[in-house]
């Protein structure tokens, strides 16, 4: 008995569509795989630090939103990471309006993921920029925890009991 045509386009299209998860699958994994190098790269530097790229904003008030590509601790790793914050002014309650949805990279959905790789370089640069303040910052309270640590030493050595039989 002849296959019915509309099951033939069925099995053909669904043949199809078989072949492309396999070349879609294969083409993610092999854009997972050179993230995961930056963050091999990137995870050397033991950075410590958060960095959000914006890439992109969408949306009019009053539901609108930025999507974002950025190194930070995921879990328990340091990773690059993919997040979305939208604001919806319609919700009456302000502490509401707001959403930040975050994903590890390689979790994040595919379409987020091919928008952001264009922008990649620009979490480095962001990363730079958070890094050379951060550098500042840490330097400008180091001097502030010396002149205090130096500060308490003195008073507990004026301070301290003296030890019997001590001049």
């Amino acid at each position: 008995m002849p296959e019915d045509p509309q099951a033939s386009k069925i099995r053909i299209s669904f043949d199809n569509l078989s072949k492309n998860a396999a070349s879609l699958n294969a083409a993610t994994d092999e854009m997972n795989s050179s993230v995961r190098k930056l963050e091999a790269a990137l995870a050397k530097l033991n950075l410590g630090i958060t960095s959000w790229a914006k890439y992109t904003d969408w949306g009019e008030p009053p539901y609108e939103g930025a999507d974002y590509i950025g190194y930070t601790k995921w879990g328990d790793k340091w990773c690059v990471c993919i997040r979305q914050l939208t604001q919806d002014y319609t919700n009456p309650d302000p502490d509401e309006q707001d959403t930040e949805k975050v994903w590890a990279f390689t979790d994040a959905p595919r379409h987020m993921r091919i928008a952001a790789v264009p922008h990649l370089h620009k979490m480095i640069e962001k990363l730079n920029e958070d890094a050379a303040k951060t550098w500042q910052e840490i330097a400008e309270k180091a001097a502030e925890a010396e002149t205090f640590a130096e500060q308490i030493v003195k008073i507990a050595d004026a301070t301290a009991p003296k030890k019997a039989g001590a001049k």
